[in-house]
Parts: structure tokens; C-alpha cells; sequence
């Protein structure tokens, strides 16, 4: 059970551990900054907003019941947004339940190409009606503003004549953006044409990059990437939400 990045672990009706590999050992003292040991609680040093959430999970598992959870961060593992556990009932020799195991593994890759799908098959049924491009640029703000949970987007050109940034559309908080122009390759919004390198920040209002801090508002964190065909970046893209991003 120590061959695998898995996380893999059981307890007992008072919740605690019986047996773990080293991939659950290591997160759990990552967590509560010592390591656990075997007759120890699980939740022995954790904050209580995890037991809240494992505590009847084990409790459904001692009831007899066998079922698989997803969680997000589970255990703070770093690197890893999504996991998928499966918690199954320990039986005695005589029938009754005597513990519960518990199998955890990351699917942040299965969840992020699931993601991917569906905002391609979003964004096609959303443009099934759209048949000229003035159609289109809201349409597809608008989706990325639903399925990104994003609270201001926008769609910025390169002005090959001026060399300048055109803002052909904002939606949202940003909607005010709409036809304003930055000077050739000042701001993050240049920066990221000319360079083809997306740019990700969480203080939007104090980053020196942004041009016009000004009009970001109470929008705090955004990323902008680039919008290429053929190699060639002819605009970029940006969300931004009031949260993290």
C-alpha cells in the first residue's frame, strides 16, 4: 500500500487510525504539523471545519454503507484540487461492523477535462444562433462569465495600424471597458499580445502592470490570456472576479 501516490487508511468505531500507508501519514502530518500515529483520532489536531465534513462520512461507513465521495482539497494536499474517496464498512467475524476504509485518490485531470467538455459544449449550443460576429463577442463573454463563476470579462483587439489595445467589449463589473483603447504595449494587456504569455494576478488594483487601475473597480483578482490563430496573437481575453481566482 506504500507503492502508490493513493492515499489508503481505516479506522475504528471511535474513529481511530488503525492502519495507513505513507501517502496518508505525510498529508495528515502536513495538516496538523506532527505525524499520527495508529490508535490515535483521525481528527486529533485537525480544524473542525474537516471533522465536520469527515465525521458523518465515517458515521455512514460504520451504518453498513459502502459509497464514494468526491471532495475538493481534501486534507489540504498541495498541488491537488479534486479527490475521490471511497469508504467502505470493516466486518467483524461475526458480521458486525468493526472499522472503516477508506481509499482517496486525485482526479483533478478527470475533473478538469470533464470541465473542458462541457464549456466546448456550452459554448457550442450558445453559438448555434449566433451568425455574425457583433453576435458572437457577447455571447461568448457571457459564457465565460457563467462558467468560469467570473464577475467581469472582456474581449481586447490588437490595432495592427496604431499598435494600440482595443477593448471591443466588456460584460459585467467591466462593461464600462467597451471602446477604450490602450497605447501600443502599455499594461498587462499588451504585455500579454506581445508576448503570448497569459498573466494571472489576485490585486488586480495594486499590480504596476495594470494601465488603469482606476477602472478595475472592486474587481480583485483576473487573469488575461492570449487569443492566437495560426501562431499569430491578435488579441487577448480577460476575467476577473472579487475572489480569489
Amino acid at each position: 500500500i506504500d507503492n502508490t501516490q493513493d492515499t489508503i487508511w481505516s479506522i475504528d468505531p471511535q474513529y481511530q487510525l488503525t492502519t495507513a500507508n505513507t501517502s496518508f501519514r505525510k498529508g495528515l502530518a502536513l495538516l496538523v504539523g506532527r505525524e499520527i500515529n495508529d490508535g490515535e483520532s483521525v481528527f486529533s489536531g485537525v480544524p473542525p471545519a474537516i471533522q465536520d465534513e469527515w465525521q458523518p462520512l465515517y458515521d455512514r461507513a460504520l451504518a453498513d454503507e459502502a459509497f464514494t465521495y468526491e471532495s475538493d482539497d481534501y486534507l489540504g494536499f498541495r498541488g491537488s484540487m479534486h479527490r475521490e474517496s471511497s469508504l467502505n464498512p470493516i466486518r467483524g467475524q461475526d458480521g458486525s461492523v468493526i472499522g472503516v476504509a477508506c481509499f482517496s485518490r486525485d482526479i483533478t485531470e478527470r475533473k478538469q477535462r470533464e470541465r473542458e467538455l462541457e464549456v466546448i459544449a456550452a459554448m457550442s449550443a450558445a453559438l448555434r444562433h449566433a451568425a455574425t460576429r457583433a453576435e458572437m463577442l457577447p455571447v461568448i463573454l457571457d459564457q465565460a462569465l457563467d462558467l468560469l463563476h467570473a464577475d467581469g470579462a472582456l474581449l481586447a483587439t490588437l490595432d495592427v495600424v496604431s499598435g494600440e489595445t482595443v477593448f471591443e467589449l466588456g460584460r459585467g463589473h467591466w462593461a464600462h471597458f467597451t471602446g477604450l483603447r490602450n497605447p501600443a504595449g502599455q499594461g498587462v494587456t499588451g504585455q500579454v499580445v506581445a508576448t503570448g504569455q497569459a498573466y494571472v494576478s489576485s490585486d488586480l488594483q495594486n499590480d504596476p502592470r495594470v494601465y488603469r487601475p482606476d477602472l478595475v473597480r472592486d474587481l480583485r483578482a483576473g487573469a488575461c490570456v492570449p487569443l492566437t490563430v495560426k501562431a499569430e496573437t491578435f488579441g487577448a481575453l480577460w476575467i476577473a472576479r472579487r475572489a480569489d481566482i
